[in-house]
Order: structure tokens, then sequence, then C-alpha cells
């Protein structure tokens, strides 16, 4: 997982579907259709990886990276 992870970037590069789903599961594990739709984007869109494993399910689920989730939860707050 890259420390240099542009969260405004990477959601900005996001299809209008995908940013719909993780705004309503941000904190939450990645189901294997989010998951396969965040490879996607990051494929076409030559994204950085901006998930993870998450140690508290033994590494067996993903997770969006804490700094987009943070963003993500930022989001529409300043207006």
């Amino acid at each position: 997982m890259s420390v240099d992870l542009k969260p405004e970037a990477v959601w900005e590069a996001l299809p209008d579907e995908l940013k719909s789903a993780l705004r309503r599961r941000a904190a939450e594990p990645l189901n294997d259709d989010l998951l396969l739709k965040c490879h996607r984007a990051a494929e076409d869109n030559e994204l950085p990886i901006f998930w993870r494993p998450d140690p508290a399910a033994d590494f067996r689920r993903h997770r969006l990276h804490t700094a987009l989730v943070d963003y993500i939860a930022g989001l529409g707050k300043d207006g």
C-alpha cells in the first residue's frame, strides 16, 4: 500500500456508480462485487491500489485505504 495515496485524485477518477456504492459502505469491508469493481477501476484509470487486506479479518477481507475512507467521510461537509 502506498503512503503517497492521493484520495481526492483517486475519488475523482472513479466511476459514479462505484462512488455511490463506496459512499454507502466506506467504513465496511468490501464485498466481492465491490472489490472487483475497485480493481477494475484501478486498472482502467491507472490508479494505485486504494484498498488493503483487513488484519481484523485475518486478512481474508479488504477495506478501503484509511485516507480514502476519511476523504469520503468529509465529502459534503463543506457546503
